[in-house]
Protein backbone atom coordinates (compact mmCIF):
# COMPACT_ATOMS: atom_id res chain seq x y z
CA UNK A 1 0.00 0.00 0.00
CA UNK A 2 2.85 2.72 1.11
CA UNK A 3 4.53 1.78 -2.25
CA UNK A 4 1.34 2.38 -4.33
CA UNK A 5 0.60 5.76 -2.55
CA UNK A 6 3.98 6.81 -2.82
CA UNK A 7 4.05 6.09 -7.08
CA UNK A 8 0.24 8.15 -7.26
CA UNK A 9 2.15 10.86 -4.86
CA UNK A 10 5.15 11.29 -6.81
CA UNK A 11 3.23 11.35 -10.06
CA UNK A 12 1.23 13.90 -8.35
CA UNK A 13 4.43 15.78 -7.59
CA UNK A 14 3.20 15.81 -3.87
CA UNK A 15 5.96 15.44 -1.31
CA UNK A 16 5.25 13.52 1.98
CA UNK A 17 7.13 12.28 5.01
CA UNK A 18 7.57 8.86 5.77
CA UNK A 19 5.08 9.50 8.73
CA UNK A 20 2.59 11.20 6.59
CA UNK A 21 2.52 8.29 4.03
CA UNK A 22 2.38 5.57 6.49
CA UNK A 23 -0.89 7.32 8.09
CA UNK A 24 -2.57 7.95 4.78
CA UNK A 25 -1.91 4.10 3.85
CA UNK A 26 -3.35 3.08 6.84
CA UNK A 27 -6.29 4.78 6.33
CA UNK A 28 -6.58 3.78 2.75
CA UNK A 29 -6.30 0.02 4.22
CA UNK A 30 -9.54 0.10 6.40
CA UNK A 31 -11.49 1.78 3.67
CA UNK A 32 -13.51 -1.35 3.07
CA UNK A 33 -15.29 -1.81 -0.44
CA UNK A 34 -18.82 -3.46 -0.78
CA UNK A 35 -20.88 -3.73 -4.00
CA UNK A 36 -24.35 -2.02 -3.82
CA UNK A 37 -27.22 -4.09 -2.57
CA UNK A 38 -28.87 -4.75 -5.90
CA UNK A 39 -26.03 -5.50 -7.64
CA UNK A 40 -26.41 -9.63 -7.54
CA UNK A 41 -30.33 -9.61 -8.71
CA UNK A 42 -29.09 -6.87 -11.31
CA UNK A 43 -26.32 -9.08 -12.74
CA UNK A 44 -28.17 -12.10 -12.54
CA UNK A 45 -31.33 -10.56 -15.01
CA UNK A 46 -28.71 -9.21 -17.17
CA UNK A 47 -27.06 -12.66 -17.52
CA UNK A 48 -30.91 -14.10 -18.56
CA UNK A 49 -30.55 -12.14 -21.05
CA UNK A 50 -27.37 -12.96 -22.63
CA UNK A 51 -25.57 -9.62 -22.37
CA UNK A 52 -22.05 -9.18 -21.65
CA UNK A 53 -20.63 -7.47 -18.79
CA UNK A 54 -17.67 -5.53 -17.80
CA UNK A 55 -16.33 -3.58 -15.18
CA UNK A 56 -14.25 -0.08 -16.10
CA UNK A 57 -12.72 1.51 -13.58
CA UNK A 58 -9.87 3.58 -12.44
CA UNK A 59 -8.79 1.90 -9.45
CA UNK A 60 -6.12 -0.27 -8.55
CA UNK A 61 -6.95 -4.37 -8.18
CA UNK A 62 -6.11 -4.71 -4.43
CA UNK A 63 -8.79 -2.39 -3.92
CA UNK A 64 -11.61 -3.60 -5.80
CA UNK A 65 -11.31 -7.33 -6.31
CA UNK A 66 -12.26 -8.63 -2.41
CA UNK A 67 -15.47 -6.06 -3.32
CA UNK A 68 -16.38 -8.12 -6.44
CA UNK A 69 -15.98 -11.61 -5.51
CA UNK A 70 -19.38 -12.58 -4.73
CA UNK A 71 -20.51 -11.31 -8.46
CA UNK A 72 -17.16 -12.06 -10.54
CA UNK A 73 -18.43 -15.07 -12.49
CA UNK A 74 -20.95 -12.85 -13.93
CA UNK A 75 -18.67 -10.64 -14.77
CA UNK A 76 -17.22 -10.97 -18.29
CA UNK A 77 -14.63 -8.48 -18.52
CA UNK A 78 -12.71 -6.53 -15.82
CA UNK A 79 -10.77 -3.20 -16.85
CA UNK A 80 -8.86 -1.20 -14.71
CA UNK A 81 -6.80 1.48 -15.48
CA UNK A 82 -3.57 -1.13 -15.61
CA UNK A 83 -5.00 -3.16 -18.54
CA UNK A 84 -4.86 -0.53 -21.10
CA UNK A 85 -2.55 1.99 -19.42
CA UNK A 86 -5.13 4.92 -19.49
CA UNK A 87 -7.78 6.18 -17.19
CA UNK A 88 -11.28 6.17 -17.04
CA UNK A 89 -11.39 9.75 -18.81
CA UNK A 90 -9.66 8.49 -21.48
CA UNK A 91 -12.06 7.43 -24.14
CA UNK A 92 -9.56 4.82 -25.20
CA UNK A 93 -10.24 2.48 -22.12
CA UNK A 94 -14.19 2.09 -23.15
CA UNK A 95 -13.13 1.53 -27.04
CA UNK A 96 -10.43 -1.05 -25.92
CA UNK A 97 -13.17 -2.86 -23.62
CA UNK A 98 -15.14 -3.00 -26.60
CA UNK A 99 -13.04 -4.42 -28.92
CA UNK A 100 -12.05 -6.83 -26.13
CA UNK A 101 -15.62 -8.08 -25.42
CA UNK A 102 -16.62 -8.05 -29.69
CA UNK A 103 -13.27 -10.64 -29.44
CA UNK A 104 -14.25 -12.67 -27.19
CA UNK A 105 -17.56 -12.81 -28.46
CA UNK A 106 -16.13 -14.28 -32.09
CA UNK A 107 -14.06 -16.67 -30.50
CA UNK A 108 -15.18 -20.25 -32.12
Amino acid sequence: METFLRRVLERLEVKVDTKTLLELADLYKKARWKIYTDVKEALSRVKKRNLKTAVVTSIAKFKYIYALKPVRRKIDLIVDSYTFHCEKSNQKIYLKTLETQILCLNKP
